[in-house]
């Protein structure tokens, strides 16, 4: 019996409110870094072999390499952005890019 009322109350809930939206999510990595993720996941679909194993453990390290750089570029991006934000007194921008 619980499992019915609890599927009523949530058919109902769909129809009255809606699916939730999901969160924008905001792209950061550049597109080198997706190339090379891309070829990281081809080397790691072919057999294990010395050669593919070396290539593959040479393109991880460029993949963490690129993804830090890239990370640490976005985390300097948003601080500018709240900074800028403070400084025009925009309280509400700064907040909801906290969030």
């Amino acid at each position: 019996q619980w499992k019915k009322l609890r599927d009523i109350i949530t058919d109902v809930s769909f129809e009255v409110l809606g699916e939730r939206g999901r969160k924008k999510r905001t792209e950061h990595l550049s597109r080198d870094t997706k190339n090379l993720l891309k070829e990281r996941g081809e080397i790691k679909k072919k057999p294990s072999t010395a050669e593919n194993r070396a290539k593959y453990s040479r393109i991880n390290g460029l993949v963490r390499q690129n993804c830090k750089r890239d990370d640490n570029a976005w985390a300097v991006r948003i601080a500018e952005e709240l900074e800028d934000a403070a400084k025009q007194g925009q309280q509400r921008d700064v907040w909801q890019k906290i969030k």
